[in-house]
């Protein structure tokens, strides 16, 4: 029989019987353990008998009282039967009492100095479990508490006779497995365990107690610090991930059915469109409807309704820069709706950092009108329903798929790990429904076609401007200019773009002529070339206005 074939292949229990060193009463009190003892009897009720038989030798003074504390984890019940001395030495006394979630046993003895043993026998119940057709015992039999080394480590584990294994012996360190009265015996041996090492055995059974259906494996663990971490059994390694990639189909293929046409444009010209329209159709996901309100107030800026200053209050750490807008009429210059009620609502606040932070009411109800129109002109179509019942379902697999797990991880027993694996594809297939269900709105053909134009005409824009500042850094600030309200609409035009396009005015001849519209009356003058000096300024005020119209 291959042991460590079995070993691997089996659910690694989460059952452990942490005995905790008896310690003397002045940790300054040597002593060393000569012998450790350990007997387990596993009942034909599930139940184990436990005997432990430990040779102490006291060192240096004599000890009064000696404990052990056993957790109560994992354990359904827990009955102390005796404890006694070798060589019939008196016990003043034997308390049974529960501290920190274990069962500590404490016995006291008249002073003693020198060798002594004692023998503690308690009955423990319900640390039996069932995982993949299998009973288990998973028991440490010494635990990592004990501070100092145990010598002749011997532990003998008792198995009924309808357990019996076709296996005559096993040698060390997997154990001894021989015939015993009314059963089957293995044997482990550990000649020197050092301190604060866990000695770990475990044993797969049988599905049931009543009878012999196949020998599982007999395997024993020394540990360092701490018993090993469970491990997957061999079949669950592959069928995860198989369930994950499951679990995905779904939401994936529902995204790519209804995520909308997709359109390519054959013209990069200027799209029949306004500012708020092309707005309303681009990616949500991208931020651009909400570039909106900075892309409309650039460019009734560029038109001469307002004028922008870049001002600073305060002094010394509490000074702070803001952006004033100051509004003037233009004759001829006819408004829009948006537009008009845009400067209504900018004019109420004294800059646009608090036009910013106070009028998201007014920004959310204006995408919404955006959206409104849009889709009334037959460009997008509303799924919010859809989106509202696919997170709702998502929801509801999360919290299923949360409980499978943790079923799996705190109780792996019946149905315990077998119920992982469909933990997992509820896991991911929520995970999946996450990417339709964020689909709010899609374009319809008219509006994928019109999407299509806006984003090649921005992209047009952007590249014609980058092949400009090779040849002619400040032709490419002047296209930069004039297409600034649109170019704000690009997810691709970041500050950091910008900051190239400026460090390339730093060595450029000639001069740049600069909106009278952008005013910064804050401090520090800029070093470089007449073009970058004069772009600095321009730089620092649109882009704070941006940012306060538009807060991400």
């Amino acid at each position: 029989m291959n042991l460590s074939r079995v070993g691997r292949s089996a659910l690694l229990p989460i059952l452990a019987l942490a005995l905790v060193l008896p310690a003397p009463v002045k940790a300054q009190k040597g002593y060393a353990i000569t012998s450790m003892d350990v007997t387990l009897a596993v009942q034909a009720d599930g139940a184990y008998r436990v005997t432990e038989r430990i040779g102490y030798d006291f060192r240096g003074s004599s000890v009064t009282f000696a404990y052990r504390d056993i957790p109560r984890r994992y354990l359904g019940g827990f009955a102390l039967d005796s404890v006694t001395a070798a060589d019939g030495r008196r016990l003043d006394d034997v308390k049974l009492s529960r501290q920190n979630g274990a069962e500590r046993i404490r016995w006291s003895f008249p002073p003693t100095l020198g060798p002594a043993e004692y023998t503690l026998a308690y009955t423990v119940r319900g640390a039996l479990f069932r995982s993949g057709g299998h009973d288990i015992v998973d028991w440490d039999a010494v635990g990592k508490g004990w501070s100092v080394p145990i010598s002749n480590l011997h532990i003998v584990m008792l198995l009924p006779a309808a357990l019996a294994p076709d296996s005559a012996s096993m040698g060390a360190p997997l154990g001894k497995i021989s015939r015993a009265e009314g059963g089957w015996r293995i044997d482990y041996q550990y000649a020197y365990l050092p301190a604060r090492t866990a000695y770990r055995v475990i044993v797969y059974l049988p599905a049931t107690l009543a009878g012999r259906s196949d020998w599982p494996g007999v395997e024993s663990h020394v540990a360092g610090v701490a018993p090993p971490r469970p491990r997957l059994p061999v079949d669950l390694r592959w069928r995860i991930p198989l369930m994950a990639l499951l679990g995905l189909v779904p939401g994936i293929w529902l995204f790519v059915l209804w995520r909308g046409p997709k359109r390519e444009s054959m013209s990069a010209g200027a799209p029949p469109t306004s500012l708020p329209q092309a707005a309303a159709i681009l990616p949500e996901f991208t931020g651009g409807p909400a570039r909106v309100f900075a892309a409309v107030l650039l460019d009734l800026a560029a038109r001469g309704h307002l004028q922008l200053r870049r001002t600073s209050t305060g002094r010394g750490i509490f000074r702070q820069k803001r952006v004033e807008v100051e509004i003037g009429d233009v004759e001829g210059d006819e408004l829009s709706p948006f537009e008009q009620s845009f400067l209504d609502e900018v004019r109420r606040y004294p800059s646009l950092g608090e036009f910013g932070t106070k009028a998201r009411r007014y920004r959310r109800t204006t995408l919404l009108g955006l959206r409104r129109d849009a889709l009334a002109e037959g460009l997008i179509e509303d799924h919010t329903r859809r989106s509202v019942l696919l997170l709702s379902v998502a929801a509801l697999m999360e919290a299923g798929a949360l409980a499978l797990i943790i079923t799996s991880a705190v109780r792996p027993r019946g149905a315990g790990y077998p119920s992982l694996p469909w933990g997992v594809l509820l896991i991911a297939a929520s995970s999946g429904l996450f990417l339709p269900a964020f689909l709010f709105r899609t374009t319809t053909e008219t509006g994928a076609l019109l999407r299509a134009q806006v984003l090649a005409y921005l992209a047009s824009v952007r590249r014609e401007i980058e092949q400009m500042v090779r040849v002619s850094p400040i032709e490419g600030a002047r296209a930069y200019m004039t297409h600034l309200p649109w170019l704000t609409l690009d997810v691709k035009v970041t500050a950091y773009w910008v900051q190239k396009l400026a460090a390339a005015l730093k060595k450029a001849d000639g001069e740049l002529p600069t909106p009278g519209w952008a005013i910064d009356l804050t401090d520090g003058a800029s070093k470089g070339s007449a073009a970058y000096v004069a772009f600095m300024p321009y730089y620092h005020v649109t882009v704070a206005a941006a940012g306060a119209a538009s807060p991400g």
